[in-house]
């Protein structure tokens, strides 16, 4: 279950992205990223690299927001 922090944290993270989205886009275009508090962690093109990378980082993926990438034109 999801604690009141964690719903708040999500929400700061999406709001971070959207209103970072077109720097984002310059250096992440077509990746994954993860972020957690507001700030990127990692990247990478498919998902299940993303997750290797956050293990190896000892970091949960269901512990940050994740998102795809791509240009908002296509």
């Amino acid at each position: 279950m999801i604690t009141e922090a964690e719903q708040k944290e999500f929400v700061e993270d999406t709001k971070w992205l959207h209103t970072h989205y077109d720097e984002i886009l310059d250096k992440y275009n077509e990746q994954y990223i993860a972020i957690q508090h507001q700030s990127v962690l990692d990247s990478a093109k498919n998902i299940e690299t993303l997750g290797d990378k956050l293990k190896k980082r000892n970091i949960k993926a269901q512990d940050v927001f994740i998102e795809y990438i791509k240009d908002r034109i296509h």
